[in-house]
């Protein structure tokens, strides 16, 4: 049959057009009511500033060999871990273009989900890291700020998430992923992401 195509911003609805009484209905509903609830609210700009988050790029980190092109648990690949009866990690090297630009006094939000081929017997054994870059390209030492908080069962995925303050001096963010010494299993870290 036929179709009809109507600009709904040009219809008119008594004195307004249909977008404005749109606007005004939620207004009303919403915002005047004071129904505004914290999933409807969305802090900073909200996108994933994480550079490299579906792991394509080896090259980017510092071990290339713990960087996998599957394993990621909507897309793209992972960071694995191997075993081993010593601490581990992998984090983006010192290439400016897989730094995050950054001001002293911001706040990130850190996540990743990980898994483990054998369970995760104890907190704090896998988490994400960062590490600070000032202008003049001096790396400041890695600071945890997002590691299991419970047991993880073998092959379950768990997120870990994390907030971190920018110090002061510094330019430059890093991410990187550990494994605890106390942990001899493989972690895989997949779809991680860094939201300001």
């Amino acid at each position: 049959g036929d179709f009809i195509t109507a600009r709904v911003d040009k219809l008119v609805a008594g004195t307004g057009t249909i977008d404005v009484a749109v606007i005004n209905k939620l207004y009303t509903e919403v915002v005047r009511s004071r129904k505004i609830t914290t999933d409807m609210l969305l802090v900073g700009a909200g996108n994933n500033v994480a550079p490299d988050n579906l792991f394509t790029t080896p090259a980017a980190w510092n071990v290339p060999a713990y960087i996998s092109a599957t394993g990621g648990k909507y897309a793209g690949g992972s960071a694995v871990i191997p075993a081993s009866a010593t601490l581990l990690s992998v984090y983006m090297g010192n290439d400016p273009v897989y730094t995050i630009p950054v001001r002293a006094g911001e706040v990130y939000r850190v996540d990743a989900v990980l898994r483990s081929a054998i369970a995760i017997a104890a907190i704090n054994r896998a988490g994400v890291y960062v590490r600070f870059r000032n202008v003049a390209g001096v790396w400041a030492a890695g600071t945890i700020v997002a590691q299991n908080t419970t047991t993880v069962a073998a092959n379950t995925e768990h997120v870990v998430t994390g907030t971190v303050t920018v110090p002061a001096g510094m330019a430059y963010m890093s991410i990187g992923f550990v494994k605890q010494a106390a942990h001899n299993g493989i972690v895989r870290f997949t779809d991680y992401g860094v939201y300001l």
